[in-house]
């Protein structure tokens, strides 16, 4: 069954206030909201001139989807947020300060960069020490020292921009390195 509330509608302008203002803080008239009945069954949902149709759905009838998910390394953490971190999530982690929000964080990001690192053999040029570098065809430590004073980089092919490594370096290690 379909819910309804309340909503205060501008007449001069169509802003929409939850609650009654005296006047429009949009156009600025005095006594033009209105008090309307809106239904909850057919919400509209405007995003930037677009709108999309929505509907309320009953949470036992949303179905679940079984999403790949990285480990943080804490099984409890884990546990907590339903089997790991599904990639491109946003997860809110509160608490008092002094707590351990951002260790907690900190060594679940390395956790994911190594276990991300080591299950797809790709050498980081963001986070790899100089000897991990230097395991890469081409690259010694003088090369090494340049990739790691050039970083942060956002793609593979800056290293090539940035003058870290040339064009026949870059061709063997293109496929061995990930960022």
């Amino acid at each position: 069954m379909a819910k309804s509330y309340s909503e205060f509608v501008c007449q001069q302008c169509g802003y929409k206030s939850a609650s009654f203002m005296g006047r429009c803080p949009q156009c600025g008239e005095w006594n033009s909201l209105v008090e309307t009945s809106v239904s909850t069954e057919g919400i509209r949902i405007k995003d930037e001139g677009s709108s999309v149709e929505a509907s309320l759905v009953k949470l036992s009838d949303v179905k679940s989807q079984h999403m790949k998910r990285l480990s943080s390394g804490f099984g409890e953490f884990d546990r907590v947020l339903g089997g790991g971190i599904v990639p491109g999530s946003i997860v809110l982690i509160s608490g008092d300060p002094g707590i351990g929000k951002s260790t907690l964080l900190l060594q679940s990001a390395m956790a994911i960069a190594k276990s991300t690192t080591s299950t797809t053999g790709l050498i980081n040029i963001n986070t790899a020490s100089e000897s991990e570098l230097d395991k890469l065809p081409g690259i010694g430590p003088v090369t090494a020292q340049k990739i790691i004073a050039s970083r942060p980089y956002s793609a593979p092919e800056e290293l090539l921009v940035k003058k870290a490594v040339n064009n026949s370096t870059y061709e063997k290690i293109k496929d061995l390195i990930t960022y």
